[in-house]
């Protein structure tokens, strides 16, 4: 039995009418909640009428709730409304439906008429394309959950099931649900693009949700590479990589070769029937990562995305939003009354900085400051966010919080992903007691923290860790820990180096599209972070020992070196920097990393530095190397006009041909996989390639091969929404709060 508890009246009303529409295969009209008049779904075709209105009562049965009816006939009296139709989510049986049509008898109700619940399973289970845009109906019934949390087979997947379950209730369905189902079953892979906070990641979870009722295995991925870990050739798995260019910075992801990975991703994803992967991303990176890498601007990778943004949502689907973070909140009847005092609700949904993620964030802010804020105030609190978004953080930042609380929040929030509890606790107390501080974080701290900037996540094991509550707030905590010199400075000597590694990055930026947290602090705080930096260069080095994060640590510097270079400093840095890149470089994995920190740092060394790097280099240039990371090294050893230029493009051609005759060695599933990979690495080669373009050309001929003019780009718009009656479909909507 479907979770029809979990649905609001209105969301019932939607649920009939999309089941009617397809069962009927008609078109109908939906009215706005409230006062009706007996209509909530219609279809008008010249004279004839035919009219249904829903009564929700879930969990309760038809004859236990007549003298509901009865007063609800009693408003009608003999209006007539042609072909009269009840559906109900109550329980019906024959003699009940047999009492309801007559009690309806001057409306022309007839038993055959009237649909119970189980008439409305059986339409479920005959359309379950409205099912799977009804989210709410089946992922919110403890049954499904169980068996949802049954496919955790790993930690993080059960976390991720966990945080996606417990916010459905929040979701609002939409075409932007249907589109991206489509360009899924097209193509394998579907990209979600937009700005920050408008829901790109409570789609994408949603949807992977659907996938995991369908008996997929859902994956929570941080990297291309983890696809091919978990990977299994014929098992059904989806897989959702949320911010896979970066949250704040393009440089999080880019520099670690994810661009090549991806490529190959999608064309095995185009290939594979049992495969599914949905990407988020913010727009402004995803344009920026256009423009700088060629493997991301093919058809495969960026045609098959869909862009969601504020204009895309209806009056009314912003109203759903906002109705549903207050009505599934702890805030009590002044706050709600507070809304539709004056129709509040109206110049919030209407506001030019609407934003779905600011909605959670004010609730959330709203219930921590209690007071008139979480009671009367309410309507004017989120107004007055809605006005100054930035104020609604710095205040409770800067006034609201503790010396500890901002450390803590500092420290743990500005990390992409969570971290282990205690290494978080250890590194803010590091920080406080070199500030002098003596107070030490609490479990109350943490409950603080809970409500406004810190998710907490424990696992099966116990393990509990600390995390952003969202991309949003990351941004801003990362740049009050830049700014903040008095707690950046401690940062940089605390910090672990893998922290260090996501959030230097931020201060070597020059692009705003690429580091917007960077872009957007005054030059003095940028100024004065470079220095912080600057100083503690040597002591950060000294304790990074894992040679992928010393070489993305050593970019970083030497990007901000090129930015700001204070005098008496540079050629101490520089003689720093090069000493540490040597001896990382044999032990680097990440030859995108490492070329990419050699040309970073290229500018300021002389020949015979340049000579000893690439030297050390070269120790990783093994035989072994990997297939997806030989073209980097290829295109850098042309570059700097290396010897081995011609010794590598042999490794490549020689994986090639064996790929061609082991496709499964490599990890495909198919010779079509295979090949749709491989063809590209030829466009490397400038040498002869012998006979093997021409059995790539030959199998390929023989295998179905997607035709390129079936990708495409959908962008969903507020023109395929109606609009639910504007204004006054928000009225009897929040007439139900």
């Amino acid at each position: 039995m479907r979770a029809f508890g979990a649905l609001s009246a209105y969301d019932f009303e939607i649920l009939v009418r999309d089941l009617l529409q397809a069962e009927w295969k008609v078109l109908l009209e939906s009215f706005s909640p409230g006062k009706d008049g007996g209509t909530d779904v219609r279809l008008l075709r010249g004279k004839n009428l035919r009219t249904v209105q829903c009564k929700h009562h879930p969990d309760s049965a038809l004859s236990g709730i007549q003298a509901k009816l009865k007063k609800e006939q009693a408003k009608l009296g003999g209006l007539k409304f042609g072909e009269y139709w009840l559906a109900t989510s109550a329980r019906a049986t024959p003699a009940s439906k047999k009492s309801t049509s007559e009690l309806f008898s001057d409306q022309g109700l007839v038993p055959e008429r009237v649909l119970g619940v189980v008439d409305l399973e059986n339409l479920l289970s005959r359309h379950p394309n409205v099912e799977r845009t009804h989210v709410k109906l089946y992922l919110s019934s403890l049954a499904v959950l169980e068996d949802v949390l049954n496919h955790a087979i790993l930690d993080r997947q059960r976390y991720f099931l966990e945080r996606a379950t417990s916010k459905v209730k929040y979701f609002v369905s939409s075409d932007a649900v249907s589109d991206v189902h489509d360009i899924l079953d097209r193509d394998g892979m579907c990209i979600i693009t937009g700005p920050p906070g408008v829901g790109k990641t409570t789609i994408a979870e949603s949807i992977a949700l659907t996938y995991v009722a369908s008996d997929y295995d859902v994956f929570d991925v941080r990297s291309a590479t983890e696809v091919e870990e978990v990977w299994r050739p014929g098992q059904k798995q989806i897989f959702l990589y949320d911010d896979f260019l970066g949250q704040t910075s393009l440089m999080e992801k880019l520099d670690r070769g994810e661009d090549h990975a991806l490529d190959i991703m999608a064309r095995r994803l185009s290939e594979s029937k049992t495969h599914k992967l949905i990407l988020t991303t913010r727009e402004y990176i995803l344009a920026s990562a256009q423009m700088t890498y060629s493997k991301l601007r093919q058809p495969h990778v960026l045609n098959s995305k869909i862009v969601v943004d504020v204009g895309s949502y209806s009056d009314f689907e912003k109203g759903q939003i906002l109705f549903n973070h207050v009505y599934y909140s702890i805030l009590g009847e002044a706050a709600r009354a507070s809304l539709k005092k004056g129709k509040a609700y109206r110049e919030i949904v209407f506001h030019r900085n609407y934003n779905p993620r600011l909605i959670e964030s004010v609730v959330s802010a709203a219930l921590a400051r209690g007071g008139v804020a979480a009671n009367s105030g309410f309507a004017e609190f989120m107004l007055d966010a809605f006005e100054h978004p930035g104020s609604l953080w710095t205040n409770i930042f800067a006034v609201e919080l503790n010396a500890p609380q901002r450390v803590l929040a500092a420290v743990a929030g500005s990390r992409s992903r969570p971290t282990d509890r205690k290494r978080a606790v250890d590194t803010a107390h590091r920080i406080l007691a070199a500030m002098g501080e003596t107070r030490r974080i609490s479990d109350q701290d943490l409950d603080v923290l809970e409500g406004i900037f810190i998710n907490i996540v424990r696992d099966d094991a116990g393990t509990v860790s600390l995390g952003p509550k969202n991309p949003s707030i990351r941004d801003f905590l990362v740049g009050a820990l830049i700014t903040s010199s008095e707690i950046f400075s401690r940062y940089l000597s605390a910090a672990s180096p893998s922290a260090l590694a996501e959030v230097l990055p931020l201060i070597s930026s020059n692009d705003s599209r690429t580091s917007k947290v960077w872009s957007e602090l005054s030059r003095e705080s940028q100024v004065q972070a470079m220095d912080d930096l600057f100083l503690s260069v040597h002591e950060i080095l000294a304790r990074t020992e894992e040679a992928d994060l010393g070489a993305r640590i050593v970019r970083s510097v030497a990007e901000a070196l090129r930015q700001r270079a204070p005098q008496g400093r540079p050629l101490q840095i520089v003689g720093a920097l090069h000493v540490a890149l040597c001896r990382y470089a044999p032990r680097v994995g990440d030859q995108e990393t490492l070329t990419a920190a050699f040309w970073a740092l290229e500018p300021f060394l002389n020949a015979d530095e340049k000579d000893a790097l690439l030297d050390a280099m070269r120790e990783s240039w093994e035989e072994t190397m990997d297939i997806a990371a030989l073209p980097t090294v290829l295109e850098f050893e042309r570059a700097v006009d290396g010897e081995l230029a011609e010794d590598i493009e042999q490794w490549l051609l020689n994986q090639i041909e064996d790929a061609l005759e082991n496709y499964d060695r490599y990890g495909f599933s198919t010779e079509y996989e295979m090949l749709n990979s491989v063809e590209g690495y030829l466009g490397y080669i400038e040498g002869d390639v012998g006979d093997v373009a021409g059995r790539i050309e030959a199998k390929m001929a023989s295998l179905w091969e997607p035709d390129e003019d079936d990708y495409r780009e959908s962008r969903w718009n507020s023109s395929t929404r109606g609009s639910e009656g504007g204004a006054g479909g928000l009225d009897g909507l929040f007439a139900l709060i």
